[in-house]
C-alpha cells in the first residue's frame, strides 16, 4: 500500500496502525490525543511482516501539551511474537513525544533490519529522543546522518 500527502490531525487517539508492507511519504501527522487520558503516537506497531517505509513526513506530537495526550511519533515493537522486520524512517521531520521513538521492548521481540536515517528532529519530547529496548540487538538499527532541526547539528544518537 502507498500513502501520500495525509493530513492526519485531531484524532483521539494513535493515528497509523498498519501491520503490512506500506509506504508513507510527503504526509502530516498532528495534534493527536484529544481524548483524557490518551496514550496516543503517531505510528504505532503491534507485529506484521515489515516492509515499511515513512519518508519525507512531519510528525509533530509534542509532550506535555495542555490539548493533546500524546506518547510518541513511533511506537515499533510486536505486542505479540509476530516480527517486524525492514522498518525505515528517512528524511522525516519528527518532534515530540515522551520518547520521540520507541523501537522494541524489554518483554518481546525487537524489530530487525531498521534504518533511522536523515531526520530532522524537534526538541518537544520530554525525556529523549530514541528508547531502544533492553533485548535488541545493536546492529538491527542503523542511525545515521541525524541532525537536530532548531541547530542543523549531528545528534549524539547517530552511529555512524
Amino acid at each position: 500500500l502507498i500513502f501520500r500527502r495525509l493530513d492526519i490531525h485531531e484524532h483521539h487517539g494513535d493515528a497509523l496502525k498498519i501491520e503490512i508492507p506500506a509506504l508513507f511519504e510527503g504526509s502530516w501527522i498532528h495534534q493527536l490525543g484529544m481524548a483524557p487520558g490518551a496514550h496516543a503516537d503517531g505510528y504505532q506497531t503491534l507485529g506484521g511482516p515489515g516492509s515499511i517505509l515513512f519518508r519525507c513526513n512531519n510528525f509533530d506530537v509534542p509532550a506535555g501539551d495542555l490539548v493533546y495526550e500524546s506518547n510518541s511519533a513511533f511506537s515499533v515493537g510486536p505486542l505479540d511474537s509476530t516480527p517486524i522486520d525492514n522498518f525505515d524512517m528517512i528524511g522525516n521531520w519528527i518532534n515530540g513525544g515522551t520518547y520521540t521513538i520507541y523501537y522494541g521492548g524489554s518483554s518481546y521481540p525487537c524489530p530487525t533490519h531498521g534504518n533511522l536515517t536523515n531526520n530532522r528532529f524537534g526538541i518537544d519530547y520530554l525525556f529523549d529522543i530514541l528508547s531502544e529496548g533492553s533485548n535488541c540487538n545493536p546492529n538491527d538499527l542503523w542511525v545515521c546522518d541525524n541532525v537536530w532541526d532548531d541547530t542543523g547539528q549531528d545528534m549524539s544518537i547517530n552511529e555512524c
